[in-house]
């Protein structure tokens, strides 16, 4: 019976260990991808540019969300996600309107903070809260994502309408054209 329990623990063991090399591994890699992120150049000025910019950008914010992915934290994966979703350019220009910053300045605070996050967290000690420029951006992105749904939500429910032939609008034409 001891020699079960032991052979047990032996295997656990081993498998956390493989746990954290892993982990060890794909958090090395991701503070990589966070440092090119953070060294891309701000948006280019030219077409030409823009696409070969746009590409490098899209392939390391791929890689920032595979390697997340595979970390065994549920916090840093979920801290790496909204990082990596403040980086989005589809939210670039609303962010920047909303609080003066740039893409680059989003990029880079956001990076900076998942690379601190990973860094101490390799070390052994548990995901540290965020820095404050970094929760202000991601309570903008909460606000903006919010918006976002809410403005979709009125187009599917209106697609609804249009498809059923009762679209609001057309109901108060036909009101409007009876009277």
């Amino acid at each position: 019976m001891g020699a079960l329990l032991t052979i047990g623990f032996q295997k656990r063991h081993a498998i956390g260990a493989e746990r954290r090399r892993h982990d060890r591994s794909a958090g090395t890699d991701l503070i990589e991808v966070l440092r090119e992120l953070r060294g891309l150049s701000d948006w280019p000025a030219t077409d030409p540019e823009l696409d070969s910019w746009i590409a490098q950008r899209t392939e390391l914010l791929e890689k920032l969300e595979t390697l997340g992915d595979q970390l065994t934290s549920h916090r840093l994966r979920r801290r790496l996600a909204q990082a990596g979703e403040a980086m989005v350019l589809w939210y670039a220009k609303d962010l920047e309107r909303s609080l003066g910053l740039s893409e680059h300045e989003v990029r880079n605070v956001m990076a900076r903070d998942a690379e601190r996050a990973l860094a101490v967290w390799l070390r052994g000690d548990s995901c540290p809260p965020r820095a404050p420029q970094a929760e202000y951006i991601a309570g903008a992105l909460a606000v903006l994502v919010q918006q976002f749904d809410q403005r979709l939500e009125s187009i599917r429910r209106d697609c609804e309408h249009i498809a059923l032939g009762s679209s609001p609008r057309r109901r108060n034409r036909q009101h409007t054209l009876t009277e």
